[in-house]
């Protein structure tokens, strides 16, 4: 037999209650943490259709053909174990098996699969019976045979989270690396803060490396997988910040050991830290603005019609590098990252893969859980979400020209200016500049010096705004703060900037001239007529605060004339430029340069 998924009972430090992995329905039960096995009370009733425990039938009958599958319990004590599955229709049992034993015993149950269940989630349900009932294991398994043999090349790139990596090292230590699923893998550690120490663990490697970001780092361990272990057919490339269980890779190597599509990708899903049951994205698709819209976003996976809902499959062009895996093999086909530093380094891989016909795809309980993005939010992240999107856009959307340039620039340049965010806008006024420079500038620069550089926000930046006289009381607006003539004088007027503030504040109809608002807000009306406003991060004490000045205001709006003119008669040559030197900047040769490294062998052994 050959496992599809393992039973997850509890995730302690990520998911501190258990709402993605079981639901008590009558009486109750808990987790065994020394033993890892639940115990239910007597006359008590747990369903497992869960985030974590519930099987996507679909996927494991389109992408590995399995027809059959097993359920394995190690239990013993008296209840009824039931299989059910769960579709748009409704749900409904499959089978239900009554078992009794007093000593631990291995039970199979076996479900044959129709075409009929290719849009259902299977789970399972069991009722104790008058007495305790001890669940030690469970698995979904089958009898379909592997394919191929999975190894997986884990490449993790961090920068002086020491605290991270030594947890998640510990997981994968103990919990993947030494079990039989994991021992043919291998972990890589770029640090990029050389803060590390050396491992002892055989199949874990602490590569120190230059501070040239995300995509050097990743870059770096793609060119140990490629260089140093043959046998490693998977990359995963992982965020140091993360939290997961070593279920996550297993459940990989479970499904890439009976796929058919040996070029398929597998993305990880995007949970939050402070709300551990919630999806920050499941993929995402391209606007034509070339904005990235997450699918699935803020769903609440702990239930069961939205984990359904999340297993639908859909088109998706954006697979983020906090987790996803790929074949080895297609480095040495399609190159390495770009030298982004950090944004834009993983969509443009994904667009990448896509365009030579590559697919991915996800699957329920392959997550991590990140701190949502909008905590880390500074001015810089602009510099380097815009310059490096013009690079993007430059190789892989054909409709990118100078009048889409332009369109986005006044979005990013000016929306922010009118939103009282002059700090970001100057950043997305440098990136463009820059971007215009074309690739001899990101090949030939200092990523580490220019970083250093960019991060001295001076204003713009998420803090702890909980002391002092910090946040106010919010100001509610009127009803009619949106209306069809307000929105006519912001238009007119420049969000306000060219009336006097006092004016200003009269018009806008708002009670006070300081204002809250989400911390990503582009609904300029709110700010007319404020003095001053304090960006938010959902219900924390965190944000910023800005101030209203009209002399930065058009300063940074005749900044953005002089661009557009600046950019007219280089933008054509530079998109040639970027197409030109693509394949150089993304070659084995060019990382090797890059990182400084000593001149090695560049042909990859990865087949």
């Amino acid at each position: 037999m050959n496992k599809l998924q393992n039973f997850v009972f509890a995730a302690a430090e990520a998911c501190p209650d258990n709402r993605l992995f079981f639901h008590i329905e009558k009486g109750g039960a808990d987790v065994d943490y020394n033993s890892d096995a639940l115990r239910l009370d007597a006359d008590s009733v747990i369903s497992f259709g869960t985030y974590f425990n519930c099987l996507s039938v679909g996927k494991w009958m389109r992408y590995c053909a399995v027809r059959t599958i097993l359920l394995c319990i190690e239990a013993h004590g008296s209840a009824t174990v039931s299989v059910h599955c769960f579709s748009q229709e409704g749900e409904r049992t499959l089978l239900e098996e009554k078992i009794d034993h007093r000593h631990r015993q291995e039970i199979f149950l076996s479900v044959g699969l129709t075409d009929a269940l290719q849009d259902s989630l299977l789970y399972v349900k069991i009722t104790s019976g008058q007495e305790p009932f001890l669940l030690e294991k469970a698995s979904f398994q089958t009898d379909e045979q592997p394919r191929q043999k999975t190894s997986l090349g884990l490449v993790v790139t961090t920068y002086k989270r020491e605290n991270f990596v030594r947890k998640n090292l510990h997981i994968l230590e103990n919990d993947f690396l030494a079990s039989a699923e994991g021992n043919s893998s291998h972990v890589y550690v770029v640090d990029n803060g050389k803060t590390l120490e050396p491992s002892t663990h055989p199949q874990v490697t602490i590569v120190p490396n230059k501070n040239f970001g995300g995509a050097g780092g990743f870059a770096r361990g793609m060119l140990e997988v490629c260089q140093s272990a043959s046998h490693l057919n998977y990359v995963v490339l992982c965020d140091d910040d993360i939290l997961f269980i070593a279920e996550n890779f297993k459940r990989l190597i479970y499904f890439l050991d009976l796929v058919q599509d040996r070029s398929l990708c597998v993305r990880g899903s995007m949970l939050r830290t402070d709300r551990p049951w919630v999806q920050h994205e499941n993929g995402a698709v391209l606007n034509k603005g070339f904005h990235f819209i997450p699918q699935n976003y803020n769903l609440d996976l702990s239930r069961l019609a939205h984990v359904l809902a999340n297993e639908r499959e859909g088109k998706s062009d954006y697979a983020g590098w906090w987790m996803f895996a790929f074949p080895a093999r297609c480095i040495a086909q399609y190159g390495y990252p770009f030298p982004a530093f950090i944004r834009w380094d993983d969509a443009e891989y994904s667009l990448r893969l896509a365009d030579n016909g590559l697919s991915t795809i996800s699957l329920n309980g392959v997550a991590v859980w990140h701190e949502p993005f909008e905590y880390k939010f500074s001015p810089s992240m602009y510099y380097y979400e815009e310059r490096n999107c013009f690079l993007a856009r430059s190789i892989h959307d054909r409709h990118f020209n100078y009048f889409s340039f332009l369109q986005r620039g006044l979005l990013k340049i000016v929306g922010n200016a009118v939103m009282y965010r002059y700090e970001s806008a100057q950043y997305c006024l440098r990136a463009y500049a820059d971007a215009l420079k074309g690739p001899d500038f990101f090949m030939e620069i200092d990523p580490e010096k220019l970083h250093a550089e960019i991060v001295q926000t001076k204003g713009e930046k998420v803090v702890d705004l909980s002391g002092g006289n910090g946040r106010k009381v919010p100001q509610a607006l009127t009803k009619g703060q949106r209306g069809l003539l307000l929105r006519l004088l912001c238009l007119f007027s420049l969000n306000g900037h060219l009336l006097p503030q006092a004016l200003a504040s009269r018009m806008s109809r708002a009670r006070g001239d300081i204002r809250h608002l989400p911390l990503l807000s582009n609904d300029y009306v709110q700010c007319f007529g404020a003095r001053k406003i304090y960006y938010m991060a959902g219900d924390t004490l965190k944000g910023y605060a800005v101030r209203r000045s009209s002399g930065q205001f058009f300063s940074i709006l005749l900044q953005y004339v002089k661009l557009s003119f600046l950019s007219y008669g280089k933008f054509c040559a530079v998109r040639r430029a970027y197409n030109k030197k693509y394949r150089q900047m993304t070659s084995e040769k060019f990382w090797v340069k890059y990182l400084g490294l000593a001149e090695r062998n560049t042909q990859s052994k990865v087949t």
